[in-house]
Formats: C-alpha cells, sequence, structure tokens
C-alpha cells in the first residue's frame, strides 16, 4: 500500500501522464503528414504491438477549427438521410470501425454537423481522424501492416 502512495506523490510532483513520446505521438504526424499542434491534451493511446494504433485527444475547440482549416485534408460529417446509398454512409461505417478499435470508455463518436473525418490509404497503412470542432473531441487510429506482412489496405 506505501508504494502506491509513493507513486501517487511522485506523479503529482513530477506531473506525470501522457505525452508525445510516451505515445509515439509523432508517428500520427509522420503516418498522415498532417501536423497536430503543440497545445493538445492526449488523453489516451493505445498500440497494439502488432496491427492497429489508436490515439485520443482533446483539443480547445478554437484550435480543433483552425487544425481542420490547416490541414484540408477532412471531410463534413453527413447524416445520411432513410434509404440513402452513398458514399456518406461510408462515414458511419468509417465511424463504426474507430469505435471498434478503441477503449470502450471513448465511444460513442459525436455525430453531428461540427464532426469531420479524414480517411486515407497510402498502401502500408489505414489513417482515420475523427474530430468535433464543437467539443474539440478527437479519436483516431492508424491500422498498420501486421508480422506476417497483411496490409490493412
Amino acid at each position: 500500500m506505501k508504494i502506491y502512495k509513493i507513486i501517487i506523490i511522485f506523479c503529482i510532483i513530477n506531473g506525470c501522464g501522457l505525452d508525445r513520446e510516451s505515445c509515439d505521438f509523432d508517428f500520427f504526424e509522420k503516418a498522415s503528414g498532417i501536423e497536430f499542434p503543440l497545445k493538445i491534451e492526449i488523453i489516451d493511446c493505445f498500440d497494439s504491438g502488432e496491427y492497429f494504433i489508436w490515439t485520443r485527444l482533446k483539443f480547445q475547440p478554437e484550435d480543433a477549427c483552425e487544425f481542420i482549416q490547416k490541414s484540408k485534408k477532412f471531410e463534413k460529417y453527413n447524416e445520411p438521410q432513410p434509404n440513402e446509398k452513398s458514399w456518406l454512409l461510408f462515414q458511419d461505417q468509417t465511424i463504426e470501425l474507430v469505435e471498434k478499435y478503441i477503449s470502450e470508455k471513448y465511444r460513442p463518436i459525436h455525430r453531428t454537423q461540427n464532426t469531420y473525418i479524414f480517411e486515407y490509404c497510402n498502401g502500408n497503412q489505414w489513417i482515420i481522424y475523427i474530430i468535433n470542432t464543437e467539443t474539440g473531441d478527437f479519436w483516431g487510429l492508424i491500422q498498420y501492416p501486421d508480422w506476417s506482412g497483411d496490409k490493412p489496405c
């Protein structure tokens, strides 16, 4: 019990938490070619070590809008209409894929007029970013080749 108290005190004093290095956050920037602002909170990240890595970030809402405008790669989420058979249905499938891999505590992903999606496949990695400009919530997923060499796209 004493060791836990020592760890907690150490973390409070030294500001333990997730940072770019502990999350290998640079991988997200290199894989997508999108530069992230320095002022974002890394809430969580996970690397399966075999097939995918995901992250959950928090932007300031004004930074989220600037991020989207600067990258010029995000599509606005459009809620599909009943019986609609178009590419809009793929947006929902993309969001569901991210929800499948990220931790349950970060679900569901917002689907509003303030939600934007970036999806890209470069042959080796499948990259999906979802951001809500109203809340500043961000979800990111990168699937990469597994150890056997199977590519995600």
